[in-house]
């Protein structure tokens, strides 16, 4: 009788344990396609050789067919075995069916956000160090216009403090989403939060990583767009390109953090300090921006389609809150980004209590606002991490 041709199982390629072996990296071997076809007569090396480059082409469709059914188990509801495991006949001899009795079914977990690439990063080029020293220059240039620009110089012709500036234009009463005096406390923050991020782009693991690459030209320039908005407010000369310029600095740092959720951080240091730094500016820059832009409704006195300055507030919280919760809920949560927000909606909810320009409405809309995208934000980290730890011990695991 002729020999059966063979399969890679056979041969002990790596992919399939030996007998009693509970891990595979491939299919098993009764699925995997022949390595000769009868009459070829291949030495065993011969067969170990195709076997080898066969392997790679193998273990992706496994994944493949891995992922499928992993989503047609979350979608159809925990099931009492898997039909592989129904009988002898599903692995064609008793001894291959006995191997298998009492094994419990691989729960499989689907992170609902894009795994980090393991790939190893390319060697780092000219571009790459350009764009680590325009990092380093855009930081610096940040650092020295907020300083000037807040009024840490000193007095100069048109008042020391930016709060102070051509009539109180960035005083807490001045429009209905104009914030506090002491909400520019979270520039020094910024200052320090954006050097840790500019000093960790120079380690050598991040010099050329995809995430650095994509993010770095981004942040540069919502750096320099936050130093042109201080020299404009400085000056006084503000035409409406404030406001342009806020708009542009925050369609940056959003790029950025869409960026960020391509390339998946792959330790919780690049998270921490590249995902939470940006992050921080990011929910900074929103909820200024639509001060800026009630700033300069404000100062241009218009009453748009004749309905209360304090129905439109409401509603420009509404949005802000529910596009920012979006952005903070994606990845694990990113909770700098609720912070960064909430900052802001604070020190736009205290002159609404006690402050000239006085609304209620406004008031508690923004305390709701800051309550549900923290909520939102840690729900995510909550579930995530306890999807993870379920999975981690074996327990079915519900969609995230």
């Amino acid at each position: 009788m002729a020999p059966a041709p063979a399969r890679a199982g056979d041969l002990g390629v790596a992919g399939c344990c030996p007998r009693g072996g509970r891990h595979r990296l491939g299919p098993p071997a009764e699925r995997r396609p022949l390595l000769e076809e009868r009459g070829e007569d291949l030495t065993d090396a011969e067969l170990l050789e195709r076997a080898r480059i066969f392997l790679p082409e193998w273990r992706h469709r496994y994944r493949i067919l891995e992922k499928a059914q992993a989503i047609e188990a979350a979608t159809l509801g925990p099931r009492s075995a898997p039909a592989a495991y129904a009988s002898p006949e599903a692995y064609g001899d008793d001894e291959d069916f006995w191997d298998h009795v009492g094994e419990p079914e691989v729960v499989r977990y689907i992170p609902p956000y894009n795994l980090p690439s393991r790939d190893p990063d390319p060697l780092p080029g000219f571009p790459d160090l350009l764009r680590q020293v325009t990092v380093t220059i855009a930081w610096l240039l940040f650092v020295a216009g907020g300083i000037y620009g807040l009024g840490f110089l000193g007095e100069d012709p048109t008042g020391p403090w930016l709060h102070d500036l051509h009539g109180g234009r960035f005083a807490g009463g001045y429009s209905m989403l104009s914030m506090a005096s002491w909400a520019m406390l979270v520039w020094p923050l910024l200052w320090l939060a954006l050097g840790v991020y500019t000093v960790h782009q120079w380690m050598p693991s991040q010099a050329a990583a995809a995430r650095q690459r994509a993010t770095g030209w981004r942040v540069s320039g919502a750096m320099v767009a936050a130093v042109a908005w201080f020299v404009i407010a400085r000056s006084g000369v503000m035409l409406g390109a404030e406001l342009v310029v806020w708009l542009a600095l925050t369609s940056l740092l959003v790029g950025s953090i869409h960026q960020l959720n391509l390339y998946t951080a792959r330790t919780r240091v690049e998270r921490a300090i590249t995902d939470g730094m940006i992050g921080l500016f990011t929910g900074w820059a929103v909820i200024y921006a639509a001060t800026n832009t009630s700033i300069w409704l404000q100062s241009l006195g218009l009453n748009l389609l004749w309905i209360p300055g304090a129905v439109w507030a409401v509603l420009t919280i509404v949005v802000v809150v529910w596009g920012t919760a979006m952005m903070a809920m994606t990845e694990r949560g990113r909770i700098t980004i609720a912070l960064g927000l909430t900052w802001g909606l604070v020190a736009i909810l205290v002159p609404r209590l006690v402050g000239s320009m006085h609304s209620v409405w406004v008031a508690i809309v923004a305390a709701m606002g800051l309550f549900v995208v923290l909520l939102a934000t840690e729900n995510r980290r909550y579930r995530i991490n306890h999807a993870e730890h379920r999975a981690t011990l074996g327990h079915a695991v519900d969609d995230v």
